[in-house]
């Protein structure tokens, strides 16, 4: 392109770039042989195709060409450009059919060689944004993959749910939006490793749900039983609310089933893993804290290494406390967005339907009308007393209302888990200051440059 441009060897108007066949499968083979080499050492691939609507006529020309300067292209190639974006004819062909040639003061010009190359230093940035997956971009098709082996592929789905939110808000920001209707996901491998993901779920599905069938559709055991550990009825399984609900309502495929079931296990996978780093940030910031959550610890298991039970979760209450406050000073998910369906009117201002409206969930955990020194880490926040003094949405990790998270409670047990198991072994300790941690607000709340912990194991405690 600078070579076209330099010396005054402008681009003549006729110049145009030619492209046989549908853009996405050509993009489609570009990976092929990548997804080809996985498939003979054993691993499946989850692969996502993006396609940006109206892409090329989309682009910010401002931000273009800021981005262009940065690529050191001399003076009289950028002045020119400037010009040629902003003041260009372009008429539409088709089987040898012209459109009327139109003037055109936004976008990167279509039909031109120029348009993909301008395009691609548009979105340059992009591969900064994607923590999880590979990536190839031809003209404005977009092929997100990821490989990995069968028996971790929800994982893999997962890092990909993360990064396609990723793009699609990264998209947002510099004005693009993605072809819902052109986006397609799909799992490449062979066969019999494809089926496999599929088949041990499918079965306990099939099986529960002829159990269900066979006692008048309601599961045994729960109606009265009680827990030998927890001295409580027992709670009915997350597949089996779903069974019942799919044979006296809604009709759910197999399929749908386990996909539902899927969400709920392995949707909270990045956020449960980034909320635990930032609670044992937090104790190896304050030793004292820490202190008082390990005797918690000894309390409860009085020098023993079984395994956690729910009994024992139960009566975790300072580390409860200890994983929501360091939820509230790091939220795993930093905001959330609601879609108004209709006007309403918040602080006297009328948001019309329609709108986009985001809640940043890290500045709403920091009024101090709510939490007095609200930059302080301190756990009894967390006390009952001072619980009931807040406003109910002065803390909402898990967003609030109809659509919070499903897993919200799966979540808080999970952490406490795996924390039990980190403070009953380990001593933790923090080696970089709060001040020094630089913070990027992504899907999920990260440290740019991760967190260094000091680890000393416990006395003679056996791992």
């Amino acid at each position: 392109m600078a070579g076209l441009c330099e010396g005054g060897n402008e681009p003549p108007g006729s110049l145009k770039a030619s492209k046989h066949g549908h853009s996405t499968t050509t993009a489609l083979l570009k990976v092929t042989e990548d997804i080809r080499k996985a498939m003979d050492m054993g691993e499946v691939t989850a692969l996502t195709l993006l396609d940006f609507s109206n892409a090329f006529g989309s682009v910010d020309i401002d931000l273009l060409l800021a981005k262009m300067k940065t690529l050191h292209l001399s003076d009289n190639t950028l002045s020119w450009m400037d010009s040629y974006l902003r003041d260009r004819q372009q008429c539409v062909s088709l089987d040898n059919q012209f459109s009327q040639w139109r003037c055109t003061k936004a976008g990167v010009p279509q039909g031109s060689v120029l348009g993909p190359l301008l395009f691609s230093i548009y979105i340059n940035d992009i591969s900064k944004n994607l923590q999880y997956c590979r990536y190839h971009l031809y003209a404005d098709d977009l092929q997100l993959y990821i490989h990995s082996r069968p028996n971790t592929i929800n994982e893999s789905i997962d890092k990909l749910n993360c990064d396609l939110a990723t793009v699609s808000t990264w998209a947002a920001n510099f004005g693009l939006a993605l072809n819902s209707s052109k986006t397609q996901a799909i799992i490449i491998g062979h066969k019999r490793l494809v089926n496999s993901l599929n088949n041990s779920n499918l079965s306990v599905i099939q099986e529960r749900k002829a159990q269900l069938l066979g006692n008048g559709n309601k599961m045994q055991g729960y109606s009265g039983s009680e827990d030998e550990v927890i001295g409580k009825k027992k709670r009915k399984a997350f597949l089996d609310l779903l069974l019942e609900a799919s044979l006296g309502g809604v009709k759910l495929t197999d399929t749908e089933l386990r996909e539902e079931v899927d969400t709920f296990m392995f949707e909270g996978h990045d956020t449960t893993s980034a909320g635990m780093c930032w609670a044992l940030y937090m104790l190896g910031l304050h030793p004292e804290v820490q202190a008082k959550a390990f005797e918690e610890q000894e309390r409860v298991f009085q020098g023993s290494t079984r395994s956690v039970t729910m009994k024992d979760l139960s009566e975790m209450k300072y580390l409860e406390q200890v994983i929501k406050e360091s939820l509230r000073l790091y939220p795993s998910v930093p905001f959330i967005g609601r879609l108004l369906n209709e006007d309403i009117e918040i602080g006297g201002y009328k948001l019309p339907a329609g709108c986009i409206l985001t809640l940043h969930i890290y500045q709403v955990h920091r009024n101090p009308k709510q939490f007095p020194n609200p930059h302080k880490f301190d756990p009894d926040n967390f006390l009952p007393e001072r619980i009931a003094k807040r406003h109910p949405y002065a803390y909402v990790p898990f967003s609030a209302g109809p659509r919070n998270c499903v897993g919200q409670k799966f979540a808080l047990l999970e952490e406490k888990t795996v924390l039990s198991y980190m403070l009953r072994n380990f001593k933790w300790s923090s080696l970089d200051k709060v001040e020094d941690i630089k913070l990027v607000a992504e899907l999920v709340l990260r440290p740019e440059n991760g967190i260094r912990l000091k680890i000393t194991k416990r006395g003679d405690k056996r791992l």
